[in-house]
């Protein structure tokens, strides 16, 4: 995982006169992202959820500024992040386990693939989403924590209000086929 460039992560914008053969990313934007939906091994109807800590460097490991994180607050999201430019799915969802996990021995499977086009508040047009939705067991007897978590733990997706959910979270539970309140 050496870096030898700055981060540019797979987001982009509408360019005029993309080219022939070309066309536009939507004018809202378009974004590939990777999630990590871990099972509990105890329970596997439940899965781990978190808030990151502001003391960790979102921004590299997770796409998100220091404001984000700030109104993330306490609300819950998934280990996830956007791609970098150029990296394979499967290459970002190993980079998170390590990364937001701090484990490189997970047996991560997938992705299911999802994509999801819709309108974000203020936004004139839509904005993309293709999601890579990977799973993987947490390993059993070994306390589910990890430094760029001011919390994290395994919960029951049926009984975590939406309003807990950062980032639309419980949409991407939900894409992942768990059950979620209405």
């Amino acid at each position: 995982m050496d870096e030898p460039r700055p981060r540019t992560f797979a987001r982009w914008r509408r360019e005029a006169n993309a080219g022939p053969g070309y066309s536009q990313i939507p004018a809202d934007g378009a974004c590939l992202s990777a999630f990590l939906l871990i099972r509990d091994p105890a329970d596997p109807g439940r899965v781990a959820l978190g808030s990151p800590s502001p003391e960790v460097d979102w921004e590299k490991i997770g796409s998100l500024g220091p404001a984000r994180v700030a109104r993330i607050g306490d609300q819950l999201m998934l280990p996830s992040c956007h791609l970098v430019e150029y990296e394979a799915p499967e290459a970002a969802a190993a980079r998170i386990a390590v990364e937001q996990l701090e484990r490189s021995d997970l047996e991560i499977t997938g992705p299911l693939v999802v994509s999801e086009a819709y309108g974000r508040p203020g936004a004139a047009e839509q904005h993309w989403d293709l999601h890579f939705l990977f799973g993987t067991t947490w390993p059993a007897g070994v306390p589910l924590a990890a430094r760029p978590w001011k919390q994290i733990g395994f919960l029951d997706p049926r009984t975590v209000p939406r309003d807990r959910y950062a980032r639309s979270h419980d949409d991407i539970v939900r894409l992942a086929y768990f059950e979620t309140p209405t």
